[in-house]
């Protein structure tokens, strides 16, 4: 599981799927803002707008990329589930980790029932600089495992998902319907190490269309 001693915060396992829920049906609009990254200049250690940088203290920020742009940044040639623009989160060798968060326009309710929805890829070719004072890139195409945490109104995180093996080079929908178990501001989406590697690596993840949605039970 995650090293803890790499969050400052205490971050308390309480996590519900539901296998076999009743009949359901999604309530008002999407609560994430910009779930889709369309919002925002594309580039290295760009963020889209509404989105801010929770990674590992002085490193650079996530990357926004755009499949319209001849030559994408790090050799990446996906192209966006939907629009032109996604993003991509990396852990390093040096086991530092990317996370891009939200704080959201309406607070989840505790009790209620919530869909995330987003898509996750991996790209063949991703080569960057380890830090600002590389003067070579290096590959990162190896595959990271993603972490989901929602924050309480007292700042406390809360482990909502963990998605594993994301080794596809298409994009795949990946779904966590949760009750909350108290107010929750914010989402933040964070990287780590796949679990069977033994050693720290470099390597990366895609996400585009992240979508939130409260659903009632019928």
């Amino acid at each position: 599981m995650t090293n803890a001693s790499l969050y400052p915060l205490k971050c308390v396992l309480f996590y519900l799927i539901f296998s076999n829920l009743p009949t359901q049906e999604v309530h008002g609009q999407n609560i994430i803002m910009n779930g889709g990254f369309e919002t925002g200049t594309p580039g290295a250690s760009s963020l889209p707008k509404y989105w801010y940088n929770c990674g590992s203290k002085g490193y650079t920020p996530p990357n926004l990329h755009s499949s319209k742009l001849e030559s994408n940044i790090f050799d990446v040639k996906t192209i966006a589930f939907e629009g032109h623009q996604f993003v991509s989160l990396v852990v390093r060798k040096d086991q530092s980790l990317e996370c891009i968060g939200q704080r959201l326009k309406s607070i989840l309710q505790k009790d209620s029932m919530y869909s995330l929805d987003l898509q996750l890829n991996l790209s063949e070719t991703f080569n960057s600089r380890t830090n600002l004072n590389s003067k070579n890139e290096t590959s990162f195409s190896m595959a990271a495992d993603l972490e989901i945490y929602a924050i309480n109104t007292s700042g406390q995180y809360i482990l909502l998902d963990v998605y594993t093996d994301i080794n596809n080079q298409t994009w795949r929908n990946y779904n966590t319907t949760f009750k909350a178990s108290e107010n929750f501001v914010a989402l933040e989406f964070r990287t780590y190490f796949q679990f069977d590697q033994l050693l720290p690596y470099n390597g990366h993840l895609l996400i585009d269309q992240v979508r939130l949605y409260r659903i009632d039970i019928l």
